[in-house]
């Protein structure tokens, strides 16, 4: 038990928010972000975040609080919340899913891999605007159309 309790704290210090002062209002949300990310919910609609922290009772953040809440969250790194207009509809509880989503957007070349039929395609999605059936048809490889996804992610 002594060497549990002594990793947990080892691993609390190496935390970048340790020593910051946070408020208390600020855990039941956090654990329940945690949560999201335990059950691999990666992406969440800022309203369906905001029901969670209404459901906090004294605890739950006013719309002010939330905002700062979202905003300092993003700049530990904890998720990623943009308050422009457009996107600020959506919070992305695991930065790292993120990054994933847009790997499948954005390849560079020196991660193309090597197979000789898939790197045909990826300087014609480079350049265009294909979609999966356009490539399919100019191409009419089954196998890469069945290797598209794999490309592309």
């Amino acid at each position: 038990m002594q060497n549990l309790t002594r990793y947990l704290v080892e691993l609390a210090f190496l935390q970048p928010s340790w020593g910051q002062q946070m408020p208390v209002a600020w855990v039941p949300l956090e654990l329940q972000i945690s949560e999201m990310k335990t059950d691999e919910r990666y992406f969440v609609r800022k309203s369906e975040l905001q029901k969670v922290n209404l459901e906090n009772g004294d605890l739950a953040l006013t719309d002010a609080q939330f905002e700062n809440f979202l905003k300092i969250q993003h700049s530990l790194g904890k998720l990623l919340y943009f308050g422009e207009h457009g996107i600020d509809n959506f919070i992305v509880v695991q930065p790292s899913a993120f990054v994933n989503v847009m790997r499948s957007f954005v390849t560079d070349e020196l991660f193309w891999p090597k197979d000789a039929e898939i790197i045909e395609i990826l300087p014609v999605l480079s350049r265009t605007e294909y979609s999966v059936e356009q490539i399919y048809i100019n191409y009419g490889n089954k196998r890469i159309s069945n290797n598209l996804y794999q490309v592309m992610t």
